[in-house]
């Protein structure tokens, strides 16, 4: 499997150079004969979108340009995205915060994030429902063999770490594991601070060795607002190999796994 790691500069509420960014990325992606390429945690609307999920015509527009994404994308890849969807449970929160994969016209596969923080300068449980079910995707690239793909959003990975406020009941990573997953993608918006990705990396790796699983970090880069993100997408083989994306730039990561 040739997999693609997209890490991009969204624009909060730009929905049309977002959009224009993500087909471009993914035409590249293509030309590189990668069976999949994988964006960053809403990538689609930008991070933090904050107050702006208050307005109906914010949300109208995110799903809007996946119906754009779904007709403008290539046929012959999967792209997996991150966006804010309408809430499809009949109480709590009226939105979730989705990661989902188009392909061939049509969204085949859909992940809510579980764990919501709302400590430093997050606040997603004002706005998001958590997750109540984690599934893989099975994806059937060139190889032989098909691949099943758990996807973990960003702070469903920060549960085991002893920062105040990351301790949570539910642990997204196991679901996915016993569900199958063969791979753990974590589509992220992880802002900047120094020395975070040497935990960053640390998390994957100790993901990486309990499931036996490669693990893939695709986060965003550069600023929304005051907050800096820094990129460093990165790839944890089984082995503990990693092969990681530039820092504070844009790129195009090609990996095959």
């Amino acid at each position: 499997m040739i997999l693609a790691l997209a890490q991009i500069n969204s624009t909060i509420g730009d929905f049309r150079a977002n959009r224009e960014k993500i087909t471009a990325f993914t035409r590249r992606a293509a030309e590189c004969d990668a069976d999949i390429v994988l964006f960053p945690e809403l990538a689609v609307c930008g991070y933090p979108p904050m107050d702006l999920l208050d307005q109906s015509c914010f949300i109208e527009q995110n799903v809007q340009a996946v119906e754009v994404l779904k007709k403008e994308l290539l046929p012959e890849i999967a792209a997996g995205i991150g966006f804010v969807n309408r809430s499809p449970y009949s109480h709590g929160k009226s939105l979730v915060n989705e990661y989902g994969i188009i392909q061939n016209g049509e969204l085949i596969f859909e992940q809510h994030k579980t764990l919501l923080p709302t400590y430093d300068v997050f606040d997603e449980a004002r706005n998001f429902e958590p997750a109540r079910s984690w599934n893989v995707f099975e994806l059937k690239p060139a190889a032989p063999l098909p691949a099943l793909l758990g996807f973990a959003i960003c702070e469903d990975v920060w549960r085991e770490t002893d920062i105040p406020g990351t301790s949570y009941p539910i642990d997204p990573v196991q679901k996915l594991l016993d569900a199958g997953a063969e791979m753990i993608c974590i589509p992220s918006a992880s802002p900047f601070v120094a020395g975070k990705h040497i935990v960053r990396s640390a998390l994957a790796q100790k993901i990486s060795q309990r499931g036996n699983v490669p693990v893939v970090y695709i986060n965003a880069v550069g600023a929304n607002d005051q907050i800096i993100f820094d990129g460093r997408s990165f790839i944890v083989s089984k082995t503990g190999s990693v092969v990681g994306a530039k820092a504070f730039e844009e790129d195009l990561l090609i990996v095959s796994v």
